[in-house]
Parts: C-alpha cells; sequence; structure tokens
C-alpha cells in the first residue's frame, strides 16, 4: 500500500513522508544520542548547540524531509519518468533515517541540502539562456555544503560537468566558478577574521579528524539483509537504466549521464573519508544517487509482487534494527 501511494503522485504519499519519518526517528527523537562532534565544522558545532539533543535530532529529520522533498521536485521537473512519483522523496529518508546510529544531527544531514539545491540550480541551466545566475548560486551552494562537510567540496566538480553535459560552450560560463570561489572565500575570510575563528577553520580543513569518531555502529542481521535488497535493487535498476537509455530522448540521456558522475563523486568522497578516517557514512553519502537508483527499478518493475517483496523486506529490516536492536 506504501508502495503503491508513492509510486505515483497522489498526495497521501507526501502527507505519510512526515510521518514515516517520525516512525524511523521515534527512538532517536525520545532518547537522542549525544555525539562528540568536537573535531567537525566550527559552523557545525554552532549550529548542534542551538538547541537540547531533543531539539537537534527533531531539526535533523526536518531537514532530510525538506531534502527529500526538494530532491523529489528536481527528478520530477526533469521528467525522468513517465509519470509525477514521490518514490525519490521516500527512498531518500530511506536511506538517511536507515542506519540507527546516525539518525543525529550531523554535517553530511545539512551538507546534503545544499547539494540538493545546488543540483536544483544546475538543471536549471539547460533552458537558461544566459545560466550565469545559476552557476554562480550552484557553485555558492556547494560551497556552503563544504563549509559543513570538507569532503563535500568534490561536489563543485558537478558545475563544470553540467555545463559540459547541458549546454554548448561558452567560456564566461566556464570561469564563473572561479569567481564565486574568490567572491565566497573573500567574505568567509573577513568573517571568520571578524570573528577571530580563523584558527579554528585552519585546524578543520586540514582533514585530520575523524568527525564520527564516536560512532560505533553495532552490525546485526536486518543489516545484512539491508544491505542485500539494497545491491540487488541497484543492479536491477542499472538494467531498467540501461534499457530505456537505448531508446530514449537526448535530454534523458544528458541527465542520466549526469547522474552517473554525481555516482562517481559520491564514491570519490566514500573513498576520500574511508581513506584519511573510519567514518561509515555510506548510506548518507550515497543518499541522492540510491534515491534515483531505487526508483528507476520501482518504477518500471514489471512484476510487482517482487517489487512490493523488496520494498517491504527493506521497509521491515531497518524497522526491526532500530526498535529490536
Amino acid at each position: 500500500m506504501i508502495l503503491k501511494f508513492y509510486k505515483s503522485d497522489n498526495l497521501t504519499g507526501l502527507v505519510l513522508l512526515p510521518i514515516i519519518g517520525v516512525l524511523f526517528w521515534l527512538p532517536a527523537l525520545l532518547s537522542p544520542t549525544v555525539v562528540g562532534f568536537s573535531n567537525a565544522s566550527p559552523l557545525f558545532q554552532w549550529v548542534l548547540n542551538l538547541g537540547s539533543p531533543i531539539f537537534s535530532t527533531a531539526i535533523a529529520l526536518l531537514i532530510i524531509v525538506i531534502s527529500a522533498l526538494i530532491l523529489n521536485d528536481v527528478i520530477n521537473k526533469n521528467e525522468l519518468f513517465n509519470r509525477n512519483t514521490f518514490l525519490p522523496a521516500l527512498i531518500y529518508l530511506i536511506s538517511m533515517s536507515a542506519i540507527k546510529e546516525h539518525q543525529v544531527l550531523s554535517p553530511i544531514v545539512i551538507s546534503n541540502l545544499f547539494w540538493i539545491l545546488a543540483f536544483k540550480q544546475l538543471f536549471n541551466i539547460y533552458s537558461q539562456v544566459p545560466c550565469k545566475k545559476e552557476v554562480f548560486n550552484a557553485t555558492v551552494l556547494m560551497l556552503f555544503g563544504g563549509l559543513f562537510y570538507f569532503p563535500s567540496l568534490l561536489m563543485v566538480a558537478l558545475v563544470w560537468v553540467a555545463l559540459k553535459i547541458l549546454r554548448p560552450f561558452v567560456w564566461r560560463e566556464w570561469v564563473i566558478p572561479f569567481f564565486a570561489f574568490i567572491i565566497f572565500g573573500a567574505y568567509w575570510i573577513v568573517a571568520l577574521v571578524w570573528v577571530n575563528t580563523l584558527n579554528n577553520w585552519l585546524d578543520y580543513f586540514a582533514f585530520d579528524s575523524e568527525q564520527y569518531s564516536s560512532i560505533n555502529i553495532a552490525i546485526s542481521w536486518p543489516y545484512y539483509i539491508l544491505l542485500g535488497v539494497v545491491l540487488v535493487l541497484v543492479c536491477f535498476s542499472g538494467y531498467n537504466i540501461l534499457r530505456q537509455y537505448k531508446a530514449s530522448s537526448l535530454r534523458f540521456r544528458q541527465i542520466i549521464f549526469f547522474f552517473l558522475f554525481i555516482i562517481i563523486l559520491s564514491i570519490a568522497i566514500l573513498s576520500l573519508v574511508q581513506y584519511f578516517s573510519n567514518e561509515n557514512v555510506y548510506s548518507l553519502v550515497g543518499a541522492v544517487p540510491l534515491s534515483l537508483l531505487i526508483t528507476f527499478y520501482f518504477n518500471y518493475a514489471k512484476k510487482e509482487w517482487l517489487s512490493q517483496l523488496f520494498f517491504y523486506t527493506m521497509f521491515i529490516s531497518i524497522l526491526v534494527n532500530i526498535y529490536l536492536y
């Protein structure tokens, strides 16, 4: 029933989204985990100290729901599927809620919101002439994301990727990100000197710390079931995308190619994080590409019973882990 609502653009799915979020996050909201993010971004630490742990957890869930809705809107407006659907929002919410130890306000939760807002700007450049404003805004949003989670700065490369894939070459548009860097950096350095926190930020950008070192994830059998289902869904989704790609419009191919680079850069971020630390952030960093990949399978699945089986196995395994382990 849940899957049926979200495969369409039935507004019931939109109403249910925060309710499902609360269902996943209820134990965390009632008994929030206090995580020491002492090595995280100074800006994130300031946000974290704005309220109590319960307040921070509620804000994290709110940011995730908002991010899911924005991502869903971006995908629907670009007509990746034959009809509007709320599935990307649901899959994003599930991905960000899958690991109960990560049900906290973390740097990636906020950084992902800036990624998604930047994606929205980048997809707009397809129809904008000129698109300097969209390129500038996307770059600044990516930079803001990096202020919360440093490795996410790699996503800035998507600005040039989008220009290459979605636009004819115009050299003025290609230099806009450099101006965004300079302007953003100048304002930011002046602000740091003004409040005398420059040294704290220099330590943060050294990237020699483990921001999640205090989070210990208890691996239980529901995790292995969830991982197995996700791997199968990704394989099936890849097949569906390849099949659609061969008989699709140029616009569709460009967008799929763009999302391929999102996946590549997400893997690069995960590799960077694993090299410098022991952070286990696969589900958080991979939430955006997974939202698209898994939606492809559920949207084009020919065997309804099998898609229902995969979905509810994934859904129930998360709930079992959250409430029983």
